[in-house]
């Protein structure tokens, strides 16, 4: 369940607020200490700044509390990011997007590595950041060409860098 509720201050100035909960599970019959039963609750305000159509920035903070129940493990985590993104469009010929997130992941000791996976959601305990760049061109009323890098960096791991090159043609 989710409720997302938005004020818009003025034409330039929204916020928007998202309070969400529920429940995520995975029960095998071959593999039982892979089995969970998380209860997840979260909580994201957030700050857009948007001057006109072809530019917006926003800020953001988000909580999130994921609780595996006591009988597969009792594992827990709080995960806080704060976060930016700024997009600039020009209508009919394309767009850029950079974003950045700095996450902190408190999460208790678990020898189940596809668990600490799903709540850290692939990310490690401690201190994260990911980041992400992607460009859109459109080069000519059939065809668009996307350009995509994402970062990461954690504690205990070396950076990770991944980028993508995509043309479309539209038929």
């Amino acid at each position: 369940r989710a409720l997302k509720t938005r004020w818009n201050i003025s034409r330039v100035y929204t916020i928007t607020v998202l309070a969400a909960n529920g429940s995520k599970s995975n029960t095998s019959q071959f593999f039982s200490n892979r089995n969970f039963y998380l209860t997840i609750y979260e909580a994201e305000p957030k700050f857009t700044y948007q001057p006109n159509a072809k530019f917006r920035a926003s800020v953001l903070y988000n909580y999130q509390e994921k609780e595996n129940v006591d009988y597969h493990g009792g594992e827990a985590l709080i995960s806080q990011t704060v976060g930016g993104e700024i997009r600039y469009n020009i209508a009919s010929k394309g767009s850029f997007r950079a974003s950045y997130n700095y996450i902190n992941n408190e999460f208790s000791e678990t020898n189940n590595a596809a668990l600490a996976y799903e709540m850290m959601e692939g990310l490690q305990p401690g201190i994260n950041m990911t980041w992400e760049l992607n460009y859109q061109q459109n080069l000519s009323k059939h065809m668009q060409l996307s350009i995509n890098y994402n970062g990461r960096s954690s504690d205990n791991s070396p950076l990770i860098h991944t980028g993508g090159v995509q043309v479309r043609a539209f038929f």
